[in-house]
């Protein structure tokens, strides 16, 4: 008996925030500030994408 549905992912959102997750946890300075922020905002799931783009372009 499977208690939990399944919830239907965005195939989309998916490739895009996986990727930029991994580059953001390669700058140590950002892993340990936003760290906590990212796990708190998975539950929501599509406002990671625009968290990460904001600071993707604050980045470059």
């Amino acid at each position: 008996m499977k208690i939990f549905k399944k919830k239907p992912k965005n195939k989309f959102s998916r490739k895009i925030s996986r990727p930029i997750f991994l580059n953001i946890k390669k700058f140590s300075l950002f892993t340990q500030t936003y760290s906590k922020k990212i796990k708190t905002q998975k539950m929501r799931g599509g406002q990671i994408q625009k968290i990460f783009s904001k600071k993707i372009s604050n980045l470059t």
